[in-house]
């Protein structure tokens, strides 16, 4: 089901509302970045527009309510900034001098983790929300990017170099990482997105990545711009692909 105007380009990661019925992604119309929100089943002719910015903006990251999200401006350099949807108002909540993107909100929503060169390279971290100021926890070592939260909350993963690392979180009013570990070997072969996601997490722990392919020409891209495409039952069509016992 196609749920994007194939005149805009659409770009993931993409994020469900709480209820499992609409998709909130960030597209171009023209100049202006627009995040919106659409039907997921394709009732919808147009997508609700939530917010708009004269600059690219990263990729949504919901409240738990579904009300807001937080997304980070791709100016130089990079902040993050939240959209609150009951006031319709966005502001900046991490402005400083240092490239900081791909923002990721925990699933109880109490907790921000993101990406910063504050260090040098990139690195990830975890801040209280929406009190951001308050205590900042370094997560990755010696580079990471990606920040996905577990489905319980109580891990985070991240992409370092070619590796796929979980970092054990716990912690009430102040946040501990436990633990750091290497789940598996990635290569090169994947996406690798430093400024959002390239990847996803099921809630049994399954991953969905996304493997680079040779890239289109100009032409190409021109007969065909970029949409958001739903697949549904792809677990059905991959099993049946690549066989029950594999």
């Amino acid at each position: 089901t196609r749920v994007s105007d194939p005149r805009f380009p659409s770009f993931g990661p993409v994020a469900w509302t709480p209820d499992g019925r609409s998709l909130v992604f960030t597209r171009f119309r023209e100049d202006v970045a627009e995040v919106v929100r659409i039907r997921a089943d394709g009732s919808q002719t147009d997508a609700e527009v939530l917010l708009t910015s004269s600059v690219p903006i990263g990729h949504p990251s919901l409240t738990p309510s579904g009300d807001g999200f937080v997304y980070a401006s791709m100016r130089n350099p990079r902040n993050v900034s939240f959209y609150d949807g009951t006031a319709d108002s966005s502001a900046l909540i991490l402005n400083r001098d240092f490239n900081e993107t791909a923002a990721s909100l925990s699933p109880d929503g109490r907790w921000l983790a993101y990406t910063s060169d504050v260090t040098g390279e990139q690195e990830v971290f975890i801040r209280p929300f929406p009190n951001v100021g308050d205590s900042r926890v370094q997560v990755s070592i010696g580079g990471g990017t990606e920040p996905v939260w577990s489905w319980d909350g109580t891990a985070l993963f991240y992409r370092s170099g070619g590796r796929m690392m979980e970092a054990e979180i716990r912690g009430d009013s102040e946040l501990e990482v436990t633990s750091r570990t290497e789940l598996f070997e990635m290569g090169r072969d994947y996406i690798n997105r430093s400024w959002s996601w390239g990847y996803d997490v099921a809630p049994d722990g399954r991953f969905l990545l996304v493997r680079n392919v040779e890239a289109p020409g100009p032409d190409q891209l021109e007969a065909a711009p970029a949409s958001l495409v739903l697949v549904q039952n792809w677990l059905t069509e991959v099993t049946a692909m690549v066989g029950e016992g594999s």
